[in-house]
């Protein structure tokens, strides 16, 4: 939402540059998890190797797939979290370059608009210049003739 309202005042190129850091913020945080469930899954399977008796084993086995679930659930969610965060900054970006894109057709249609008036009053000038110079010369042929 913070990101969204700020839409406006940011051009694209920087909003590139800020879904480069939250999309790596947000995999640094998952891969802390991540990280954190490998070492559990690590733990779990050297208990594993030093398990005395078949029971002792089947249950260290029991733990070990349940933290591979572990481990793979946590990358699951990291890929997830920066697939989102990366479409939700591209829907924004792609957003701020539609309406730069428009600002930009605005001020092209402003600038024509204005040069066109410019010329309009300049040919009106130069017309009412040339009726001021026709009513003087007419005006000086009456006193000639007359």
């Amino acid at each position: 939402r913070l990101l969204d309202s700020s839409l406006p005042t940011i051009k694209s190129e920087v909003m590139e540059d800020k879904k480069v850091r939250a999309v790596a913020k947000v995999s640094a945080a998952g891969n802390i998890k991540v990280a954190s469930a490998r070492n559990t899954l690590m733990a779990r399977l050297m208990d594993k190797e030093g398990a005395v008796g078949e029971a002792a084993r089947a249950k260290a086995e029991e733990l070990c797939e349940a933290a591979r679930l572990v481990v793979a659930s946590e990358e699951r969610k990291v890929e997830s979290m920066e697939d989102a965060l990366t479409k939700k900054w591209n829907r924004m970006i792609l957003k701020r370059k539609q309406l730069e894109a428009e600002e930009e057709a605005r001020k092209k249609k402003t600038k024509a608009e204005q040069e066109a008036a410019v010329k309009r009053k300049a040919d009106q000038q130069e017309k009412a210049q040339i009726a001021v110079q026709r009513e003087a010369l007419a005006k000086a042929a009456k006193r000639w003739h007359g």
